[in-house]
């Protein structure tokens, strides 16, 4: 769905967005300077002295802190507002620590309050999963569990759906 179709079918939002209120947080947190690009809706592990890096291979539950929230920022396509919406190393970055956001999830079918795993390793015999994203399936040592994550309910045609941080984790 593009965003021209807004108002005939609204899905389950763009990635990065808050999906409920009032019981959200989101601080500002900068992202480490050796940092790939961490897309909207994407997850951030703690990078140390209160930065953040884009989940890769050494993310655990415990090294967490949230997704990486919808900025005001131009987008580079406007057929797709998933794509593009990003921050760079160096840059200040919005991050949502608790509460529910809109995140993608191209592996898996999530359910409403399934687990929430991080994708933390390639397989390939999945290769639509992509080491530092979601998944609703656990993976060996590929994918960790984010214990203080689920699902609030099903993905929609763009691989969009609602994960509920219930509660801090790392600072």
């Amino acid at each position: 769905m593009g965003a021209q179709t807004i108002g005939a079918s609204l899905l389950n939002g763009f990635a990065g967005t808050y999906a409920q209120q009032p019981d959200m947080i989101i601080d500002t947190a900068p992202i480490d300077a050796g940092s790939a690009e961490v897309f909207f809706g994407h997850a951030v592990i703690d990078a140390g002295a209160g930065a953040v890096t884009k989940a890769d291979g050494s993310a655990t539950a415990a090294n967490f802190v949230g997704f990486a929230a919808r900025e005001v920022k131009t987008v580079y396509s406007y057929t797709d507002p998933n794509a593009g919406g990003s921050y760079l190393a160096n840059e200040a970055a919005a991050i949502f620590k608790r509460g529910v956001i809109s995140a993608i999830c191209p592996v898996g079918s999530p359910a409403k309050n399934g687990k929430v795993y991080l994708r933390i390793a390639a397989n390939s015999s999945i290769p639509t999963g992509i080491v530092g994203d979601i998944t609703a399936n656990a993976d060996g040592g590929n994918t960790v569990e984010l214990t203080m994550c689920r699902f609030t309910g099903t993905k929609d045609t763009n691989n969009v759906v609602g994960v509920r941080i219930l509660s801090l984790n790392a600072a």
